[in-house]
C-alpha cells in the first residue's frame, strides 16, 4: 500500500463528504416529520407497498371530502322540506276553526305567500346546483309566476264558473265545485270538461316545473355503497301543496257562496294534510341517508388510519431518533474536521 499526502487528503475529503451527505439527508428527514428522504432507495422492494398504501389513504380521504358535500346537499334538502311542511301546516291550521266567511281575504294572502315560499324552497341551491331539479340541477325547477296579478288557474276557474248552471262564481254549487276539483272533472253546459287537477298532473311540466324526475343523482359514499342525493319538484307532495295553495289563492273566495267555499277549503285542507305526511316521510328518508353517510365515514376513517399507519411504518422513523442521529452525525463531522486539520499539518516525514 502506498502512503502519500494525496492519499491522506483524498480519504479525508471522502469521509467529510459522506458525513455531510448523511447530515443533509437526516436533517431533511427531520424537517419532513421523520419521513425517509429517498423512499425508493431506503425501502427497495417494499416501495410498491408504500405507494399502494399511500394511494389508498388518499382515496379514503377524498371519499370523505366527497361525503361532506353530499351531507351538505342532503341537509339543505331537509331544511327546504321542513320549510315547505311548516308552510303547509300553517295554512292548513288556518283553515280550521275560523270563520272563512269573514277571513277569506287573509286566507287568500296566506295562500299566495305559501306559493311564493313553496317556489323559493323548491328553487333552493347548494354549491350552485338546484336541489329539487332531479337530474336537471342547472335550471331552476319552478318557473311558475306566483306573483302575477292574474294566473292561469284563476282564468280557468272563471271559465269553469261561466259554464256552470248559474253561470257565475257566486252561483257555483257545492256539487259543481266538488266535480271541478275531482279527478273526473266537471262537464260544463258548453260540453267542455273542466278539471282543476290538469294544472298539477299532465300540465305540471309545461306550466310549473322544469325539474327532471325520470333520473336521479346517485352519489357514492363508499366503495360498495351509493345513495340518491337529489330530489325533484315533480314529487306528488309538492304538486298537492301547490294545488291547495292555488285553490285558496285564485278561486276568489269572497265571491263564492258558503257551500262552495266550504268545498274549496276542505279540499285544500285535505291536500295539505296528506302532502305534509308525505314530506315527513321524505325527511325520514333524508335522515336515513345521513345516518348511512355517517356510518360510511366512520369506516372510511378507520381504513384511512390503517393505511396512514402502514405508510408511517414503512416510510417514517421516530422523529426523536432522527434528531438524535443528526446530532451524532454533526458531532462526528466536527471531530472529522478537527482530525483533518491535524492531518493537514502532518508531512510524510512525520508519518515515517
Amino acid at each position: 500500500m502506498s502512503i502519500s499526502t494525496l492519499s491522506f487528503n483524498t480519504a479525508t475529503r471522502s469521509s467529510l463528504a459522506k458525513l455531510q451527505t448523511q447530515i443533509s439527508d437526516a436533517t431533511l428527514q427531520m424537517n419532513n416529520a421523520g419521513r425517509l428522504t429517498d423512499v425508493g432507495r431506503s425501502l427497495g422492494r417494499l416501495t410498491g407497498a408504500a405507494v399502494s398504501a399511500r394511494t389508498q389513504e388518499t382515496s379514503f380521504k377524498a371519499q370523505q371530502e366527497s361525503n361532506k358535500l353530499v351531507t351538505t346537499r342532503l341537509e339543505n334538502i331537509d331544511a327546504s322540506l321542513l320549510a315547505i311542511r311548516n308552510g303547509a301546516e300553517s295554512l292548513g291550521n288556518s283553515l280550521i276553526g275560523i270563520s272563512v266567511a269573514t277571513n277569506f281575504g287573509t286566507l287568500t294572502e296566506l295562500a299566495k305567500s305559501g306559493l311564493q315560499q313553496l317556489a323559493g324552497s323548491l328553487n333552493s341551491t347548494s354549491d350552485g346546483q338546484y336541489l329539487f331539479g332531479g337530474s336537471n340541477t342547472d335550471e331552476a325547477p319552478i318557473a311558475y309566476d306566483v306573483n302575477a296579478d292574474t294566473s292561469l288557474a284563476a282564468a280557468r276557474f272563471s271559465a269553469f264558473a261561466g259554464a256552470t248552471t248559474g253561470g257565475t262564481k257566486s252561483a257555483v254549487t257545492a256539487s259543481e265545485m266538488t266535480a271541478y276539483l275531482s279527478d273526473a272533472g266537471f262537464l260544463g253546459t258548453d260540453g267542455v270538461t273542466y278539471r282543476f287537477a290538469d294544472l298539477f298532473d299532465q300540465e305540471w311540466g309545461s306550466e310549473w316545473s322544469n325539474a327532471n324526475s325520470d333520473t336521479s343523482i346517485e352519489s357514492r359514499i363508499s366503495k360498495t355503497e351509493t345513495i340518491t342525493s337529489s330530489a325533484s319538484a315533480n314529487d306528488q307532495a309538492f304538486r298537492d301543496i301547490a294545488a291547495a295553495y292555488t285553490a285558496i289563492a285564485d278561486f276568489d273566495l269572497g265571491t263564492l257562496n258558503d257551500a262552495a267555499r266550504d268545498v274549496v277549503t276542505a279540499y285544500s285542507r285535505g291536500k295539505l294534510t296528506s302532502a305534509g305526511q308525505e314530506v315527513i316521510v321524505a325527511q325520514a328518508s333524508i335522515g336515513t341517508k345521513l345516518n348511512r353517510i355517517e356510518a360510511a365515514g366512520t369506516e372510511l376513517q378507520r381504513q384511512e388510519d390503517i393505511m396512514k399507519n402502514t405508510v408511517a411504518n414503512l416510510e417514517e422513523e421516530d422523529i426523536t431518533e432522527v434528531t438524535l442521529r443528526v446530532t451524532q452525525l454533526e458531532t462526528q463531522l466536527e471531530a472529522a474536521y478537527t482530525v483533518t486539520g491535524r492531518i493537514q499539518n502532518l508531512s510524510l516525514l512525520n508519518y515515517i
